[in-house]
């Protein structure tokens, strides 16, 4: 019996130093869990800050940019309102020489207008005068006729 009585009480104690070699390890692991959970927390805050420090970046250069396109385009704006400008008043001032020109043209050559003109009879004068009126040539004044005898 005193053998059995050794050989449990070897392995009891060599149970019993397993055991504490695995509370051991499992204090290890637990401080290095604590360790990894401590590094994860720090790295998440690292990314959400730089996530933020981007976004804000971003909506930076974004602001800048707008502000550059913004101010490129209203001067580009103004100036193509200002040769709009200058266009228009060019038209009305070649506007007033053409109308100018054309009046002095009209004033040298002198107004043409018409006060008579002279036709032969049509065929319901014919009709109604007869055939004498074949050698009558009728001479139109605004509304009224004239007929004279034409040689």
């Amino acid at each position: 019996m005193e053998g059995e009585k050794k050989l449990l009480n070897g392995e009891i104690a060599n149970l019993k130093k397993k055991l504490s070699d695995a509370q051991t390890f499992n204090n290890n692991l637990s401080l290095a869990i604590q360790k990894i959970a401590a590094k994860a927390k720090t790295l998440q805050r690292e990314k959400n800050d730089l996530a933020l420090a981007t976004k804000r970046d971003l909506n930076d250069f974004s602001g800048t940019i707008q502000a550059y396109m913004s101010r490129g385009l209203l001067n580009r704006i103004k100036k193509v309102e200002e040769d709009i400008r200058v266009a228009y008043e060019k038209y009305h001032k070649e506007m007033a020489e053409r109308k100018r020109l054309h009046n002095l043209v009209q004033e040298l050559k002198g107004n043409i207008r018409v006060f008579m003109r002279c036709r032969p009879p049509t065929g319901k004068e014919i009709e109604q005068f007869g055939t004498y009126i074949l050698n009558l040539c009728c001479i139109v004044f605004d509304t009224s006729c004239l007929w004279y005898y034409r040689q």
